[in-house]
């Protein structure tokens, strides 16, 4: 039989092979799909009748909350304490010396397949007509080596051996090491267990023990400042959820979406839009200190409201804790969870105007090897038309 035909033949078995183990995983799996909440049908989905509602904070929760309650029928007031809208989502006008105004933002920010909730509200509020697929998901290191995601299974299980495929590692690194056969415990995440026996441990303890390859540890780290915390401070039992979460949970691979333009038109304006047409109330440059709460009506602002939405930030949230008593009044456990949050570490975005283009090789988003201060690179000129 000629050679050609052999490998045709082989590459079918294969072929055949994967495809019915993508169909096993998904029938174990349930199809990716598991109900958490049934929604109650039997109670009302509006509201009618004259319910205020507090909002402090514009972020996407605070957004979030605004834009479903406005929906329903409430009155809703958002308060926040920037001149814009959305967050680490936000997007501001910047004014330069010859005369000419950019909009900038917080950096870049990946919309992931598996993001439901998130994907969902953005179809209703119209944004979702501004994202493209990136090409890659690629990590940079030091000596120029390329590790990439592009064309790597998304079946669970599968996408993992298929890490080896694409230089993540070689199997042989972890199938004659014992000490990294305790990675297995990355394949059985359950909430109570995991986070009994890894909560404590962080990431660069435990890569340390199980003698994780090089290149394994340095993909995990990145997930890990994806959280903004670095390895020696970020819990293994998060680190494990979120390899879950992002990886191992759903059959849509690391790939993701982008917004084609800046927040502002892509985002924020969507969201007024949508906001005004429910008659939502927004406050912007309004810094909220303290709330107080009298007769069960809660006072933020000077104005009274029958509801309030906590949506600040750590920092912003720690403060109007110190400064509304009632809370603590209310509830012990509440006001010490409050005071008890830390707030992640801290980050700068470095925006550069060059006088000619970079690498048309790269994808508009890259991960470093983390040198220095150096976490990513986002090419702007690539997607941001």
């Amino acid at each position: 039989m000629p050679r050609e035909l052999r490998d045709d033949q082989r590459l079918f078995s294969l072929t055949m092979v994967e495809r019915l183990l993508r169909r096993y995983i998904k029938k174990r799996l349930d199809g990716y799909l598991t109900l958490v909440n049934s929604v109650d049908r039997s109670k009302p989905k509006d509201f009618y009748g004259s319910h205020k509602v507090a909002v402090i904070g514009a972020g996407l929760a605070g957004l979030g909350a605004a834009v479903l309650l406005g929906e329903r029928g409430f009155q809703v007031t958002l308060f926040e304490k920037n001149s814009y809208l959305g967050g680490k989502t936000g997007c501001w006008p910047v004014h330069f010396a010859d005369g000419s105004v950019a909009n900038v933002d917080h950096g870049f920010h990946a919309f992931f397949r598996h993001y439901y909730n998130l994907r969902a509200f953005l179809d209703k509020i119209g944004a979702s007509r501004y994202l493209k697929t990136i090409d890659d998901y690629l990590v940079l290191t030091q000596d120029g080596h390329r590790f990439s995601f592009k064309n790597v299974a998304t079946t669970p299980v599968l996408n993992i051996l298929s890490l080896a495929r694409n230089g993540f590692y070689r199997l042989g690194d972890v199938l004659l090491n014992p000490p990294s056969w305790r990675m297995g415990e990355f394949l059985k995440y359950d909430e109570d267990k995991t986070f009994g026996k890894f909560d404590a441990v962080n990431f660069d303890e435990y890569a340390a023990q199980t003698h994780l390859p090089a290149s394994l540890k340095l993909v995990f780290s990145t997930f890990a400042r994806a959280f903004f915390a670095p390895a020696h401070k970020l819990s293994t039992a998060e680190l494990i959820k979120s390899f879950h979460f992002f990886y191992l949970s759903h059959d849509h691979g690391l790939l993701y979406e982008y917004f084609d333009t800046d927040y502002s038109e892509a985002l924020i304006e969507p969201l007024r839009r949508h906001l005004a047409r429910h008659q939502v109330t927004i406050e912007l440059d309004q810094a909220i200190v303290e709330t107080n709460r009298e007769n069960n009506q809660f006072i933020v602002g000077g104005e009274r409201f029958d509801s309030l939405i906590l949506a600040a930030d750590v920092v912003g949230a720690q403060r109007i804790n110190a400064h509304s008593p009632w809370i603590k009044g209310l509830s012990e456990k509440t006001h010490l969870d409050l005071a008890a949050l830390q707030p992640s570490d801290g980050y700068a975005i470095y925006r550069l105007w060059l006088e000619r283009r970079a690498s048309a090789t790269l994808p508009a988003f890259v991960i470093t090897e983390k040198r220095d201060v150096l976490d990513s690179v986002t090419i702007y000129h690539q997607f941001d038309k």
